[in-house]
């Protein structure tokens, strides 16, 4: 789990980084994948840390949907 953590985040940046670079979109991303770091490494539960990866998912797949 801790490499979905991540892979995730850093694949999301990436994509940003490389269509276009909007800021905007730069704030929203780091904002909804820090907790998804932080509680992966405070080594909480699964059933603390899939919720909160589920939604930083769904958000980043909103946010790459908006980019192009």
């Amino acid at each position: 789990m801790g490499l979905i953590g991540t892979v995730l985040p850093l694949t999301l940046l990436s994509v940003l980084f490389l269509a276009g670079n909007n800021f905007t979109l730069w704030i929203i991303v780091l904002s909804a994948n820090t907790p998804v770091l932080a509680l992966n490494l405070a080594a909480q539960p699964p059933k603390v840390t899939i919720p909160v990866m589920l939604v930083s998912l769904i958000i980043d797949v909103v946010v790459i949907a908006t980019e192009r």
